[in-house]
């Protein structure tokens, strides 16, 4: 299960995100725009340079030439495991709306399922 509004891949197998002030950059957009748009710019780098990293102070850069690029939920599939995202905003409680999708969406799953959340911050939207 994946909780975050923000854009975020793997570049090189390089887990990334697209940072911006409290990661809001996805603000107010639906679910889909915010997948649509997370699909172009993450497999927009093929064939790019990037420079990816920490943005705090002292914290180590990476440049690479991206050759490979893929969203979790494509990681996810080639691995053979399930994915499901909900786009809840970063530093905020989830909304009706993503509460009541993962109501919806557990009610399909088999009893005793194991359930992995990705929640950057692990507080708020978990």
């Amino acid at each position: 299960v994946d909780l975050r509004e923000e854009s975020h891949g793997l570049l090189m197998d390089h887990p990334v995100s697209r940072y911006s002030q409290h990661n809001w950059v996805n603000i107010g957009l639906s679910r889909e725009e915010i997948i649509e748009s997370e699909n172009e710019i993450i497999h927009g780098t093929v064939g790019t340079r990037v420079e990816t990293g920490s943005t705090r102070p002292g914290g180590r850069t990476i440049t690479m030439d991206v050759t490979t690029a893929q969203t979790e939920a494509e990681l996810c599939a080639s691995r053979g495991i399930s994915y499901f995202r909900l786009t809840v905003l970063n530093h905020s409680f989830s909304d009706p709306e993503s509460i009541d999708a993962f109501i919806a969406f557990v009610g399909t799953l088999p009893e005793n399922t194991w359930f992995h959340f990705r929640c950057q911050a692990r507080n708020g939207r978990t």
